[in-house]
């Protein structure tokens, strides 16, 4: 007997039996093998599967006032909507390696998120808190609980997976997605990142082509690709981007782009080191090296200061960091050398500092 493999990866049988099979806990199913292959079938079903449940699509169970639909069994405990909204996802029957617990963020015009829980409790208590802020994408991960955060934006997050939709790492599948002839599931790209304003490493997880009609000539039929990455951006082919397409990663360059991107990100203050692997083992490793320890964050610091010449001053100075003075001891001789005044010594006595204030990090300051 011969069988067929289709791009997609299913099988086509040529030929095919229907038999009846009894599961470890006696439930009876219906199915379709290969004649030669019945009774192994059979004894798999018996000695290996306890019992078989086909995947109902159906709303999501709750309290709030919009439930999506789902194959999963999930309750909403909590809901908050406007132009976008969040909530809070308990997965009854999570699949192995899943976690149950989530909260998940859309937005429409930003990057939505879902993120995942140790208990359904730490993400109430999270929800409660913050339902209602912005960047809780840079604010979950600092809260008790938390587990692992996770981009959507374009794609739908796995367990809003329906019918026969495949998952694949955080994401569901419909069909069709993976169909491109040059952007292919888990074919890498060098994609410039209009949010970051460089380069990064990104594996693509499908495309779709759309058609559109020209509103000038309704005859004239344009076709515009959509490209999804894994960090759940994408790319929008109407837009172009003749300036930095996505394109293949060529040999030995997926390294030297990661470095790139690393760099910017120490500038930036998100990281304050960062190293490079090379081919023959070895590496290089590149970090900040502080040029001050005077304190550089946002607060009221009572300082005493030495002027030439021996005038002793003391009191207090709320300070904010800027590009100009990285540190309080930078701002104030900064703001005595503007008055024509020379400090000689600035000592800190004690300080306190504001909570959630800005603070000095990397080598370039971020308002």
């Amino acid at each position: 007997m011969e069988e067929k493999i289709k791009p997609e990866g299913r099988v086509i049988f040529t030929s095919w039996t229907k038999i009846e099979a009894k599961t470890g806990e006696g439930e009876i199913v219906s199915l379709s093998c290969r004649p030669d292959e019945a009774d192994e079938v059979k004894g798999f079903f018996r000695s290996k599967v306890c019992n078989v449940m086909s995947p109902e699509t159906r709303k999501v169970k709750g309290e709030g006032g919009f439930h999506q639909y789902t194959r999963y069994d999930i309750h909403q405990h909590c809901y908050a909507g406007g132009r976008g909204y969040i909530e809070v996802l308990e997965i009854k029957n999570p699949p192995e390696g899943r976690c149950g617990f989530i909260i998940n963020e859309y937005k429409p015009y930003d990057r939505s998120f879902f993120t995942e829980w140790n208990k359904i409790e730490d993400a109430v208590t999270a929800y409660d808190s913050l339902w209602g802020s912005c960047g809780n994408d840079k604010t979950f991960p600092k809260i008790d609980g938390f587990k692992r955060l996770v981009y959507c934006n374009e794609l739908t997050p796995w367990f809003y997976a329906v019918g026969e939709e495949e998952i694949i790492g955080d994401y569901a599948f419909p069909q069709g997605l993976q169909d491109d002839p040059v952007y292919r599931i888990g074919k890498k790209f060098i994609v410039y990142d209009t949010v970051d304003k460089f380069s990064k490493i990104k594996t693509c997880m499908g495309a779709r082509v759309f058609l559109s009609k020209d509103a000038q000539n309704p005859h004239r039929v344009s076709h515009h690709r959509f490209v999804y990455w894994d960090d759940g951006s994408m790319y929008d082919g109407r837009y172009c981007y003749e300036k930095h397409p996505p394109r293949p990663v060529n040999e030995n360059e997926e390294w030297i782009t990661e470095a790139i991107g690393d760099f910017y990100r120490l500038l930036s203050g998100e990281k304050t080191s960062f190293s490079v692997k090379f081919t023959n083992g070895d590496e290089f490793v590149g970090k900040i090296k502080p040029a001050s320890k005077s304190p550089c964050a946002e607060g009221r610091y009572n300082l005493k200061v030495v002027i030439k010449g021996g005038e002793v001053l003391e009191g207090y100075v709320d300070f904010k960091p800027k590009l100009e003075a990285q540190d309080v001891v930078k701002a104030v001789v900064v703001n005595y050398e503007k008055k024509g005044i020379e400090v000689e010594k600035v000592e800190v006595t004690s300080g306190n500092v504001e909570r959630g204030g800005k603070k000095w990090a990397g080598v370039f300051y971020q308002p």
